[in-house]
């Protein structure tokens, strides 16, 4: 059986298949679309208000055996400064399972430029009401109205959590999380260009 060059259907020179790198031409290919889309795809100004990197996140801690709570406030990104950051902290009610229908009495901590802003309360129930306020090409406030218990459960001390799902019904958080397994991190809502409250 013999095979013929110039056939239809054979390999060789006269069909350019044994002599034309075409691995070597798809390679360039996706280097050239790549050296075209890098520049739009890392970009280097400051991120969209609303997005991922601008989300507001509060973090919980308390050192088992501790008598203290910190609460942080800051950007899932650690290099997004806020406009606004305020923390409003209460303590004159008795944390029942749900978030306190009662007027409260609020403590606040408010700063400007901030990376981050952090407070410490002592007690068993603590009721935060915290804010982000972002503004780059745009506007976004981050909010969250949120109680915590202490309580000692069966594996220890454990925090029950209820979030004021009137005001700002996108935050999530767990209804119980245990002291030892903390810090926890919670995203706040995102009200868009104005507070949700």
């Amino acid at each position: 059986m013999s095979v013929s060059t110039g056939a239809p259907g054979a390999l060789g020179p006269a069909t350019g298949h044994g002599w034309f790198p075409w691995p070597f031409v798809g390679i360039s290919v996706i280097l050239g679309v790549l050296v075209v889309v890098t520049p739009a795809l890392i970009d280097t100004g400051p991120p969209a208000p609303g997005s991922l990197f601008t989300q507001a996140d509060l973090v919980v801690d308390r050192i088992s055996g501790g008598s203290t709570t910190n609460f942080y406030l800051h950007a899932a990104s650690d290099t997004v400064r806020y406009l606004a950051i305020s923390i409003g902290i209460a303590t004159d009610f008795t944390f029942n399972g749900t978030y306190p229908t009662g007027a409260l009495s609020w403590t606040w901590t408010n700063g400007t430029n901030l990376l981050e802003l952090s407070v410490e309360e002592a007690g068993s129930s603590i009721a935060v009401n915290v804010s982000a306020t972002y503004v780059s090409g745009g506007t976004a406030v981050y909010q969250g109205l949120i109680a915590f218990g202490l309580t000692n459960g069966s594996s220890g001390p454990t925090f029950a959590i209820a979030v004021d799902t009137s005001l700002t019904p996108g935050v999530g958080a767990p209804s119980t999380w245990p002291i030892a397994a903390l810090p926890l991190s919670i995203a706040l809502e995102d009200c868009g260009t104005r507070a949700c409250t």
